[in-house]
């Protein structure tokens, strides 16, 4: 066997061997080690390596952060998209970092007055005289870490902000390695929900959205978690149909990343962000799809991942069997945690949800309308049957119980299940069902119905009024819950008027309750658009005309459009042309919500 030379073993290249020089040294021009002077000994001969003809084009920052540099000059993308200096190694001197500031690159914002020729590519301004908008200032370090520390401590424990790790987003928001997009949208939630930077959260909310859109068709973990916040922002501040469009881009992206199933090869941490991460998409679906399957953004079906464990496992990397969404999937627990109930809980009450469509379209006879009722009674019943005995209510030690807001928002919303499932049976209410066999109902059996009804709305303010005695300062609830105290309101309100039986609540009673919810609604929801919605609405409350429920009949009244969903959220109302039309003019597709300008 011929021996190599030492270039061609350095370089990692086939050697013919060749002497005084191979082939290969020869072609390149390399100082072969065949060729060595035998007048040296051998110990001292020191052959001279070739040079290194492949250079790193890779900028610092990328390589610091371990990530593909584009070696786009004066900028990679990463570093134009993150909004930070690019510094490339040079060989001939110091590294310096690009001189091209931001504001002198190419905004997304200015990509309407441009125009590329495609035949000489050079670019031209259509319209000089139009101003270039400059971006909004990103929020100080300080600011960042002052609204990540109220994000982790109040809104995180909610449903619908629990999918971030906090030991994860602190450290690379430290380290400057967050996503952009991502940080923008925490601190422009953080501040709509404690009214802080008021100036200024609006501009954050605008970039983030951005940031989102121009990486349209490169979907991340992290463009789903910021799309999530900026959703719930635009929301809160009215803009719906704005949140209901990105809302299906989000799921398009989730999907696109198969989100919706288990990823083994992960870390227990980053299996856990995933699965969080669609389980907040998946509640998020409660805002819009009304009961309509035809606006849902996913198919539970398709879902086949566990659900979400408790925050203590996920904190401190325990892996844990938490079930599926639907039975069969995969191994049960014998008991289900608190996030894992709340999961099950929002896919019953979407269940109950179309059953009020289905009714008010009347595709139901009255057997299969009582067989749909027991079923969903059987459903809530063993859901509750299988929380542990610290998640169950009322507590067996109630001065002993810490009362967080995922557990008063798990108890109100089992409640509130059940009012969506009996108030079909209150005649004269709003929401209750025109189906006629409902009318040949017995006087016992519509009294029982009201009274369940009744029962359930009065235990919502109980639970609302034990978490605002018990509960820790500044803490904050899911949109949810509002949800729940106004219907409970309108129950109460209801009921008394129209009596129940021999136990009549009294007026001032039901009066103080009502009052309650509405403080309530307004000490944590104020800034939100929802709200106002709430109190905009046009028909009447069937108790407005005792002279002592004027004043909150004025707050809580019911919407005349709201016969089939139990959510009054301002995203549906504001949709209501489309969505609560009887069942023949119903959209056949989602795409009619583009219309829904045009008809504000």
């Amino acid at each position: 066997m011929k021996k190599a030379c030492v270039q061609c073993r350095v370089r990692k290249v086939r050697c013919d061997g060749s002497v005084p020089c191979c082939k290969t040294c020869e072609r390149l021009q390399f100082h072969c080690s065949f060729q060595r002077d035998n007048s040296l000994p051998v110990g001292l001969y020191a052959p001279h390596l070739p040079p290194k003809r492949r250079g790193a084009k890779a900028c610092l920052e990328c390589r610091a952060m371990k990530v593909r540099c584009s070696g786009a000059t004066p900028r990679c993308h990463n570093c134009h998209r993150r909004g930070r200096q690019c510094t490339y190694p040079s060989s001939t001197g110091p590294a310096r970092p690009a001189s091209t500031r931001v504001e002198e690159l190419p905004s997304p914002t200015t990509s309407a007055s441009s125009t590329i020729t495609s035949d000489d590519c050079t670019v031209s301004q259509s319209n000089p005289s139009i101003p270039i908008p400059s971006a909004p200032p990103s929020p100080s370090d300080e600011v960042v870490s002052s609204l990540l520390r109220d994000y982790f401590d109040h809104l995180h424990p909610l449903p619908s902000f629990n999918f971030l790790h906090k030991d994860t987003v602190v450290r690379r928001c430290s380290e400057g390695t967050i996503d952009e997009s991502l940080k923008l949208a925490i601190c422009a939630i953080t501040a709509l929900y404690f009214s802080q930077y008021r100036s200024e959260h609006g501009a954050w909310a605008q970039q983030s959205e951005q940031l989102i859109l121009d990486r349209l068709e490169r979907p991340s973990i992290f463009l789903i978690q910021a799309s999530l916040l900026t959703i719930r922002y635009r929301a809160g501040v009215g803009q719906f149909p704005r949140a209901f469009i990105l809302a299906g881009l989000a799921a398009r992206w989730a999907v696109s990343l198969r989100l919706n199933y288990e990823h083994s090869r992960l870390g227990l941490i980053a299996q856990e962000v995933r699965r969080r991460t669609l389980w907040s998409l998946y509640l998020l679906e409660d805002s819009f799809c009304v009961g309509l399957k035809e606006f849902e953004l996913f198919d539970p079906e398709t879902i086949h991942l566990q659900l979400p464990c408790e925050d203590e496992d996920f904190h401190n990397e325990r892996p844990v069997l938490t079930g599926f969404l639907h039975p069969g999937k995969g191994l049960e627990p014998e008991f289900l945690g608190a996030r894992a109930a709340f999961v099950k809980l929002a896919f019953i009450r979407r269940g109950i949800m179309r059953l009020n469509r289905r009714i008010f379209a009347k595709e139901l006879s009255l057997s299969e309308l009582f067989e749909s009722v027991e079923r969903f009674q059987s459903d809530l019943h063993c859901l509750r049957s299988r929380l542990t005995s610290t998640d169950q209510y009322p507590p067996a030690n109630p001065g002993e119980l810490h009362w967080p807001a995922p557990y008063a928002i798990l108890h109100m919303s089992w409640h509130q299940c059940h009012c969506d499932l009996y108030r079909i049976f209150l005649s004269g209410y709003p929401e209750s069902t025109p189906h006629p066999a409902v009318e040949r109902m017995t006087l016992p059996e519509r009294v029982l119905m009201k009274e369940k009804c009744l029962g359930h709305a009065e235990q919502i303010v109980k639970v609302l009024s034990d978490f605002v005695h018990h509960k820790d300062e500044q803490q904050m609830l899911d949109f949810d819950a509002a949800v729940c105290a106004y219907h409970a309101a309108r129950l109460i309100l209801f009921v008394t008027y129209t009596g129940r039986s021999d136990e009549a609540l009294p007026m001032q009673l039901a009066i103080y309750k009502a009052q309650l919810c509405l403080d309530v609604i307004t000490r944590y929801f104020g800034f939100s658009a929802q709200l106002k919605s709430m109190a905009d609405q046009t028909a009447s409350n069937p108790g407005a005309s005792h002279p002592a429920a004027q004043e909150m009949v004025g707050v809580f009244r019911p919407s005349p459009y709201s016969h089939g969903g139990s959510k009054p959220t301002s995203a549906c109302r504001y949709l209501t042309r489309c969505i609560y039309a009887p069942a023949p003019c119903h959209p056949q597709s989602a795409a009619a919500i583009g219309l829904c300008r045009r008809q504000l």
